[in-house]
């Protein structure tokens, strides 16, 4: 909507706002989803690079964006053109989501082990993956012996933290934005 609108319509900042209210629920939702993909296939020894690296990706696509929108800066187009070049990253994880295997982790907790084994092989390439399922397993088990999120907004130590981070959050996304 944003590039297609013409720069001389009365209604162009609207589609702005909308458009960067559909940014902000994709960045959102891919801050979290593709760390957590990633943290449940790869290895346990490649966990914290992948992490890291994803982290990384934000800084380096903060850097891109602003030598592009530099380079435009007083090109006619420059607003479209910079808005349309956030589309790539978007459309290459749109696309390729269909070629990722799920998790073994989720097919573990919410199928059965015999599809989370399939989906480890295919992923780990090996045959032997009974350790790896194993852990998994485990790890499961000590997880269903932790608190509910609905206990931890009844205690008030929690909660209090809860609150601290959220905000924190919340304040650093104004300021960036206004």
């Amino acid at each position: 909507m944003v590039i297609l609108s013409p720069g001389r319509s009365k209604g162009v900042m609207i589609f702005i706002l909308i458009g960067r209210i559909i940014e902000g629920t994709g960045v959102g939702c891919s801050s979290f989803s593709c760390p957590l993909y990633a943290s449940e296939i790869a290895p346990t020894n490649l966990r914290g690079m992948l992490s890291g690296f994803m982290q990384m990706t934000v800084v380096v696509g903060l850097f891109v964006a602003n030598i592009v929108n530099f380079l435009l800066e007083n090109h006619t187009w420059g607003w479209r053109l910079s808005n349309g070049v956030i589309l790539i990253a978007p459309l290459i994880i749109i696309f390729g989501i269909y070629f990722c295997p799920e998790s073994p982790r989720w097919l573990y907790k919410n199928k059965n082990r015999r599809e989370a084994k399939i989906s480890l092989k295919r992923i780990r390439r090996i045959n032997n993956v009974d350790n790896e399922l194993n852990a998994i397993s485990d790890a499961l088990q000590e997880e269903s012996n932790q608190i509910s999120i609905k206990e931890i907004f009844h205690q008030k130590q929690l909660l209090k933290r809860i609150i601290i981070g959220m905000s924190m959050q919340l304040f650093l996304h104004l300021l960036f934005y206004f």
